[in-house]
């Protein structure tokens, strides 16, 4: 009986009236144009649950305004990578599974021995941060109380990146996907930075506007993306973009 009921959601799937339209945003190295066509991990990892689900799509990299507000009114049949929010589940179905992490980490050295206790224990270090990023609550707050108070800012991840392969700063803290992409484009690999500590690790999710074609499709979404975790597609499609042996999910997934 299950088989049969898949069976029926997948001819529904192929009787889309026209390709699904699903949106992104620019954001490098999740989702990017390539030669005006869409790239990134996130996009990758899209392409494959619709080719699994056997639903024609359309991937989109347009601005994040245009797309939140297409989900809303059903111009955009779904948007990622997005975060689940009680304001967007008022027009949104959520797989249970996300498509892709976005994560801020603190990286040092390769070669060096500094351990993470607390974040006060950091107290005598400099570290290497974006102008304007969030790097989560604990170290934010740490700080604008100055617990932490040698920063050496940054306007871009580029030259955030730039500046701890030069020892500008014993400790740097960016998103950990970005990392990774940029290290080959400033002739350096991961090799050249040790992790210390995950600050934060969101979950971003495939969301399908209620109002749009896709408003069905959540709960086989979450089945395809666990295959995708099962047959190691998911960590393939990752290290494809940001080098052999590094993972965007959490270990424990």
């Amino acid at each position: 009986m299950r088989l049969l009921l898949i069976g029926v959601a997948l001819l529904c799937f192929q009787a889309l009236a026209q390709p699904l339209k699903i949106a992104s945003l620019p954001y490098p190295p999740f989702t990017y144009l390539e030669d005006g066509k869409p790239k990134g991990i996130a996009v990758d990892i899209v392409a494959e649950v619709m080719n699994r689900l056997n639903v024609e799509h359309d991937i989109m990299v347009i601005p994040w305004a245009r797309a939140m507000r297409g989900m809303e009114i059903g111009d955009v049949d779904a948007l990622f990578p997005m975060f689940k929010t009680t304001e967007r589940e008022v027009f949104t179905h959520y797989p249970d599974l996300p498509v892709v992490y976005e994560s801020m980490a603190m990286f040092v050295q390769p070669d060096s021995s500094l351990q993470y206790k607390t974040i006060s224990s950091l107290a005598s270090y400099t570290f290497c941060i974006v102008r304007g990023y969030s790097m989560g609550k604990e170290f934010d707050a740490a700080i604008e109380d100055k617990t932490l108070s040698k920063i050496d800012l940054a306007n871009s991840s580029t030259l955030n990146v730039k500046k701890f392969l030069r020892h500008r700063c014993n400790i740097m803290v960016d998103n950990d996907a970005v990392v990774y992409y940029l290290l080959p484009k400033v002739d350096a690999s991961a090799k050249d930075v040790k992790m210390l500590k995950h600050l934060v690790q969101e979950p971003s999710f495939l969301g399908y506007s209620k109002l749009g074609q896709g408003s069905k499709l959540a709960p086989r979404t979450t089945e395809i993306i666990q295959s995708m975790l099962d047959d190691g597609t998911i960590h393939t499609i990752a290290e494809k973009y940001l080098g052999q042996g590094v993972r965007n999910w959490p270990d424990s997934d």
